[in-house]
């Protein structure tokens, strides 16, 4: 790919959409055709064809006389080819020339929009090119080729109009072109933006979809603050300027200090001459009343209450479409609302190659090197880059003032340095008003909108990690106009409203939660109000969280859809639980922090969060002991050592397991004692010591008998069977380990059945019937996902390279080792 001086040739064919609806499979020839044609001119001119978007291409060029000889080509070739089928085919060409640095197999940056703005300015049949391009070339133009001066033209990228020319060849038939389609071809009055637009393909072309085809006449724009509205409105506005003879009119609302102010304001943006200033609507509507023109009105929400006005004038003015950019919902008919979400971020492991496909990163990278010229991504700075976007959420004026720090920070720099982001994003332009300069002033604009009732519900939300439910809402907010106040906050863009599964689910962007929690320590220390209400509302919210932890945490023992939907909830309200704990362990309630041990501790350990689970499992057992709980110390202890044992850490299970059996017998627990013969029988196993492992799990098993326990019974049955495979017993094994199977049936014992059609696997390894091996796991693979006991699976992966280098299946048998070795570092067992 050529870097440096490059020049960039967009192609596009003029009508293609309306050309493939029309004539399809006819169509779809000529296009193979003319793809044929156009990578014919670029190999024959050395260019570097970089991307094909539908039927348009990106070419790039180390010197911009081959890019102009490949355009003339390009056309020179369609123009001697019929395209009957379809009624003949013309391709616009526009070419810019700037200095380009390749990233990831692509170009990005203002002159790559700039190149296609040029070509989107031609008609089929034209070679549009910049002023850049027309220096380097009209000495060197081949006989026959002119170069026509066409002046300065707007581009729909709102940049400073620039000089465009174009290119002729006498070999090509002479047309009349209509006037370059650019901005100076229609009203207008679009300000010209200092940067460029990053992003939001998807969302411009869904908008200008919803305004000019689907002739929505109402669309208003929601977000919080800075998540980019108005220059996405711009932006939509000057992409439909085609489809609006009448023009494309901005109202900034910004200033407008009241509702009766807006007519006013739409006068003044329309440069109309009032005869009046009694019936200013009155006016506004005889002027519009036959145009066909889009109003954007920008900063609606602290004007809300001349949405009557908005819903007066489309009714009078049939043709008149109205884009509005608001943090509120307007709630008037014929509204349609176009939520816009943060820019798209990338997982944490994307490569150099593929991170600028990401908007997030993309806008991050442009405004720091616009800050510091000599920036440069690279492996180094790259994960930095991908965490700051991500800690921003990706809301574009977070990014953009972050970004704004690299002219004196590097990104490793500035990440330690977000923890205080609203004191860190302070901007010091003074092109911004207030709001623009920080994201401290953007969210101060939004809560000064607020209500009474909403500026404390909001702030009360705070209390929420994560997201929360109705029920959750209603539990830890009950008073009662606290569902109309929430949904009232969900239309000023505040809090998210998403579906997930038939239900409702609320959340916050957590800078919009961090700025929430602050206004909830201000209420706090507010002498005005009486009593500690905020920590009635995080005890509220922890005593909630715990009896959702007590109610599905059990359920993982289980098996089917139960287990299935209670995995989802706790994953759901994981981070809610985790703070629930954090709040009981500030008031030392003691009671309360056992109880999340025992029920947090068991999802943390089957996902494999040991280091957080040990954790819980040290303070919950601390306390315990403190209090005398000698039942959930015991059940604490055994949990604590299965996962000691899980790690192998033999050293630290033992006695976990030991002081969890005499606990058990001490308290008459014959289950507990049980479960910690098996874990103990477990580690003698482990440790070789096969027949204090075999004595062990007798005794266990006679006393399940005793006590008529089916499913330790399957365990400990399954356990002998181990011990008759390392003896070289197969027939003995098989036995035990069908009897095992079907007592897990029987007791329903889900996880009990997996573990011994693992063990069963290795039996038929040995036995080198390795399809029914395969098969074991197959099955017992099914069942651990179904419980979602990750490590099971680990264990199932482990088994099966075992099986496959059994069989000389050394690649196979790698990358089942390889997976669970990955699985291995994330569960922190090595």
């Amino acid at each position: 790919m050529p870097s440096g001086d490059v020049t960039l040739m967009f192609t596009d064919i003029e009508g293609s959409t309306k050309k493939w609806d029309q004539y399809q499979e006819s169509f779809r020839s000529a296009l193979g055709i003319h793809n044929r044609l156009v990578r014919q001119a670029i190999a024959l001119h050395e260019g570097y064809e970089v991307k094909t978007i539908g039927d348009s291409f990106m070419v790039a060029f180390a010197t911009p006389i081959s890019a102009a000889l490949c355009a003339l080509e390009i056309q020179r070739l369609l123009e001697g080819t019929e395209f009957e089928e379809v009624e003949g085919l013309r391709v616009r060409i526009g070419l810019h020339t700037s200095d380009l640095t390749p990233t990831a197999n692509d170009y990005f940056g203002p002159p790559v929009n700039h190149a296609a703005r040029i070509e989107a300015a031609g008609h089929g049949g034209q070679i549009v090119l910049s002023e850049q391009t027309y220096e380097r070339i009209y000495e060197d133009l081949p006989e026959g080729a002119s170069l026509l001066d066409r002046g300065l033209h707007g581009l729909k990228d709102l940049s400073e109009p620039i000089r465009l020319f174009t290119l002729y060849h006498l070999d090509l038939p002479k047309r009349d072109y209509p006037a370059l389609r650019t901005l100076e071809t229609l009203p207008h009055n679009f300000p010209n933006q200092v940067t460029s637009f990053v992003g939001r393909e998807r969302e411009i072309a869904e908008l200008h979809r919803l305004i000019t085809l689907k002739k929505t006449r109402m669309v208003t724009l929601t977000g919080p603050g800075g998540t980019g509205k108005t220059r996405l409105a711009t932006q939509v506005g000057a992409e439909c300027i085609d489809a609006f003879p009448d023009g494309v009119w901005m109202i900034d609302l910004v200033n407008v200090a009241s509702a009766r102010e807006v007519p006013t304001a739409v006068s003044l943006a329309l440069d109309m001459k009032l005869t009046n200033d009694a019936d200013v609507r009155g006016q506004i509507v005889a002027h519009l009343r036959e145009k066909k023109a889009l109003l954007l009105f920008d900063n609606f929400e602290h004007v809300i209450e001349a949405s009557r006005f908005l819903t007066g004038l489309i009714k009078d003015c049939r043709d008149i479409c109205c884009l509005v950019t608001s943090q509120h919902l307007l709630s008037i008919s014929g509204e349609h609302e176009f939520p816009l979400s943060p820019l798209e971020l990338p997982p944490d492991d994307v490569s150099l190659e593929d991170c600028m496909k990401y908007a997030g990163v993309r806008l991050f990278v442009e405004r720091a090197t616009a800050a510091r010229p000599n920036f440069n991504l690279d492996e180094n700075s790259l994960p930095a880059i991908v965490e700051i976007c991500k800690r921003l959420e990706g809301l574009p004026l977070s990014v953009e003032l972050t970004a704004a720090l690299c002219r004196g920070l590097t990104p490793q720099q500035i990440l330690p340095r977000l923890k205080d982001r609203f004191k860190l994003l302070a901007s010091s332009r003074r092109d911004l008003d207030d709001r623009q300069r920080s994201l401290r002033g953007a969210l101060d604009w939004s809560y000064d909108l607020l209500s009474d009732s909403e500026k404390s519900l909001y702030s009360d939300l705070s209390v929420f990690v994560g997201g929360f439910s109705v029920e959750a809402l209603e539990a830890v907010c009950p008073a009662p106009d606290t569902l109309d106040s929430v949904f009232s906050l969900r239309d000023k863009s505040l809090v998210r409203a998403t579906e997930l599964d038939d239900e409702i689910r609320y959340s916050m962007l957590e800078s919009i939660r961090e700025y929430a929690r602050e206004k909830r320590t201000e209420f706090a220390e507010d002498e005005t109000h009486s009593g500690d209400f905020s920590e009635e509302i995080e005890n509220r919210h922890a005593a909630f969280y715990l009896h959702l932890a007590q109610l599905h945490s059990p359920k993982l023992l289980n098996a089917g859809p139960e287990v299935e939907q209670a995995r989802k909830i706790l994953e759901l309200e994981l981070a809610n639980m985790r703070a629930g704990m954090h709040q009981y362990v500030e008031q030392n309630q003691k009671e309360s922090i056992i109880g999340y041990g025992k029920e947090l501790s068991r999802f943390l350990q089957i996902r494999g969060l040991y280091s957080e689970c040990e954790e819980i499992l040290n303070l919950a057992e601390n306390i315990a002991r403190e209090v005398g709980d000698k039942k959930s110390l015991a059940m604490l202890l055994n949990r604590h050592g299965l996962m000691a044992w899980q790690r192998s850490d033999y050293h630290q299970a033992i006695p976990l397991f030991e002081e969890s059996y005499f606990l058990g017998k001490e308290l008459g627990d014959k289950n507990r004692m049980i479960m910690t013969s098996i874990n103990l029988g477990n580690i003698a196993w482990g440790q070789s010591r096969f027949n204090d492992a075999e004595r062990i799990w007798t005794e266990a098993l006679d006393l399940s008998v005793e006590s008529g326990q089916l499913a330790n019974q399957s365990m400990l049955t399954g356990s002998l069977g181990i011990i008759a495979t390392r003896r070289g017993d197969f027939e003995s094994a098989a036995n035990y380990y069908d009897k095992s199977c079907l007592l897990s049936h029987e007791a329903g014992f889900t996880e009990g059945l997996a573990d011994t059609l693992l063990n069963y696997s290795e039996l038929l390894n040995r036995m080198q019937r390795f399809p029914e091996a395969l098969l074991k796991l197959a099955e017992a693979r099914n069942l651990y996902h179904s419980l979602g006991k990750e490590y099971g699976l680990l264990h199932v992966d482990i088994m099966e390279s075992m099986v496959f280098l059994e069989q000389d299946k050394i690649p196979e048998a790698e990358k089942q080792l390889e997976k669970a070795l990955t699985q291995s570092r994330k569960f922190g067992m090595l």
